[in-house]
C-alpha cells in the first residue's frame, strides 16, 4: 500500500513539473511570437512607407526587449511617414517569424534605391524576398506572405489588397507624365 501510495506521488510530481514545463514553454513561444511579430510588421511597413528610420527604431526597440505592442505602435507612430500603410500593415499583418534574420544593411540600401525611383517591380519583389528571407504573393489586389522553416511553408496569413504594387507604379506614370 506504502509503494503504491510512493508511485502515485511521483507520478503526481512528474505531470505537476511537465505541466510548468509546458506552461514555460508556451509563454516563451508567445514572448517570441510577439517579438518577432512586430519586427516582422517593422520591416514590413518600412519598405511600404520606404522609411528608413522605421527599421532603424524596431531594431532599436528588438535589441532593448521592448516587446510591448503599444510601446511598439506609439514609437512606429511617431516615425511613421504614412499613417494610413503603417495602420494596415500593423493591423492585417500576422506574420509568424521564428528566428527572423534580415542583413539590415542590404535591406536598407536596397529599400532606398527602390524609394529613389519610387516603382515596384516583380524583379525588386524577388529582391527583397531573398533578403528579407521572407515571399510576397500577389493575386490581384490581394498579398500573401509567408514564411518558409526548414523546408516547409507556414499558412500565409491574409492581408486585404491595399498593396496593389500595379496601381502604384500607374499612379508613379501618371505623375511623371504630368
Amino acid at each position: 500500500m506504502k509503494f503504491k501510495r510512493q508511485i502515485v506521488v511521483i507520478f503526481l510530481a512528474i505531470s505537476i513539473l511537465l505541466n510548468i514545463q509546458l506552461i514555460g514553454f508556451i509563454l516563451k513561444t508567445n514572448h517570441n511570437i510577439d517579438r518577432n511579430l512586430m519586427y516582422s510588421n517593422l520591416v514590413l511597413s518600412s519598405f511600404i512607407n520606404n522609411s528608413m528610420d522605421n527599421i532603424e527604431n524596431g531594431v532599436e526597440l528588438y535589441r532593448k526587449n521592448i516587446f510591448s505592442y503599444k510601446e511598439f505602435k506609439k514609437t512606429l507612430e511617431k516615425e511613421s511617414t504614412n499613417l494610413f500603410w503603417y495602420d494596415t500593415l500593423l493591423e492585417k499583418t500576422r506574420l509568424l517569424n521564428p528566428k527572423f534574420d534580415v542583413n539590415l544593411f542590404e535591406t536598407k540600401a536596397y529599400l532606398n534605391m527602390i524609394h529613389k525611383k519610387q516603382v515596384i517591380t516583380n524583379d525588386d519583389l524577388e529582391n527583397i524576398e531573398k533578403l528579407a528571407h521572407i515571399h510576397i504573393y500577389a493575386s490581384f489586389d490581394d498579398f500573401y506572405i509567408s514564411k518558409k522553416i526548414t523546408g516547409s511553408e507556414i499558412n500565409p496569413y491574409y492581408i486585404q489588397g491595399y498593396l496593389d504594387m500595379e496601381k502604384l507604379s500607374e499612379q508613379y506614370l501618371k505623375n511623371e507624365e504630368k
